[in-house]
């Protein structure tokens, strides 16, 4: 496979620019992104979940002394003041000190709180970073929010904070972002991919809200596993034929569950072309999902999407609680919704793009 020629300047400045984290392999990381933190009151986006990444990060990723590494975002600056958010979530910002304290936080901004690398340092409650990178297991790691990629966010997020702060805030409208732009979310991603391709990294991004696991989709994952089982079930015997067809059906109903939310429509918008897909970009997903949240674990080898829930909010895919693990002492249970080793990861880089 021929080596992409392209090179996004604003990508490479800001990888160029990465600060370096000192990981061991034996090290734990977690990365959330977008958690979009204001005011506590009915305007913030975070509320809803706010209780349950503090309950998280508190009683399971700091007793077991993960590495947080907070990846943008985190406030909503474009909507709020900085001295309401802390007001406001005093409690939350209490758990990422136990995080620091022990050196285990790494803070960076997004387009939403990029605000903070402004403020006096006397305010800076953490050192912040633009992008962060570290080799694990062997495997170099970018990273970094993900607005990056997009020019206009580089050269009118100015704007983009007018119209939040005086327009979409007094009209009570939820946040904006490229997670509601299908088109500019598959542009951001795509240019993401190439860069993680030219550079045979693994990059981490977030900003779209949209999990991404090696390089893909849910839609994109459940589509490729279709294709897998229509080859199988032509090649397979008639006892077979049977069992393949309720796989078959059943990943169509998935199919359609996932349609009839996403209009993306135009298979063109994939943010690959290869016939090979190289699992190069991940994407953590957000903080301010409607029944859960999503993160990107680092753990004894391997790389997992990770999906946490309160057990007592309604889920679409009844199978998640079936195979998810409760916290001990709460409401929230974690459930792994796709896993693989980082050798494997690296061999696909090496291989495909060596």
């Amino acid at each position: 496979m021929k080596k992409r020629k392209v090179i996004n300047p604003s990508l490479e400045h800001t990888y160029r620019n990465a600060t370096p984290l000192k990981l061991s392999d034996g090290d734990r990381v977690v990365i959330f992104s977008d958690f979009h933190m204001g005011n506590g009151k009915r305007q913030d986006d975070f509320q809803e979940n706010g209780q349950m990444v503090e309950s998280i990060l508190r009683e399971h990723y700091n007793r077991k002394k993960w590495h947080l590494i907070l990846n943008g975002d985190v406030e909503e600056l474009q909507k709020f003041t900085l001295p309401k958010i802390r007001q406001s979530w005093q409690s939350l910002y209490q758990a990422f000190t136990l995080f620091h304290e022990d050196n285990r936080l790494s803070k960076i901004c997004g387009n939403h709180d990029d605000k903070l690398l402004l403020e006096l340092s006397n305010q800076k409650l953490f050192p912040l970073h633009d992008a962060v990178s570290f080799t694990w297991c062997h495997q170099e790691f970018f990273v970094y929010h993900g607005h990056q990629s997009s020019r206009f966010y580089s050269q009118f997020n100015k704007i983009a904070e007018f119209l939040l702060h005086y327009i979409v805030k007094p009209l009570g409208i939820k946040n904006y972002s490229d997670r509601d732009n299908n088109w500019k979310k598959h542009r951001l991603e795509k240019q993401s991919y190439q860069f993680s391709q030219y550079k045979k990294i693994v990059s981490i991004i977030g900003h779209t809200h949209r999990p991404l696991f090696e390089s893909q989709s849910r839609k994109e994952m459940v589509k490729y596993k279709m294709e897998y089982l229509l080859r199988t079930y032509r090649k397979g015997s008639s006892e077979e034929h049977e069992k393949l067809k309720r796989k078959i059906r059943k990943l169509k109903r998935e199919l359609d569950e996932i349609s009839r939310g996403d209009k993306f429509g135009d298979p063109a918008h994939s943010i690959y072309s290869d016939e090979v897909i190289i699992p190069c970009l991940f994407n953590s997903g957000c903080g301010i999902g409607k029944r859960g949240i999503t993160c990107i674990e680092l753990k004894k080898g391997k790389i997992s999407l990770i999906y946490w829930f309160d057990r007592n909010v309604p889920q679409k895919r009844p199978k998640i609680l079936r195979k998810s693990q409760p916290l001990e002492g709460t409401n929230y249970n974690r459930a792994v919704l796709k896993s693989d080793d980082i050798s494997y990861i690296s061999d696909c880089i090496e291989l495909f793009l060596g």
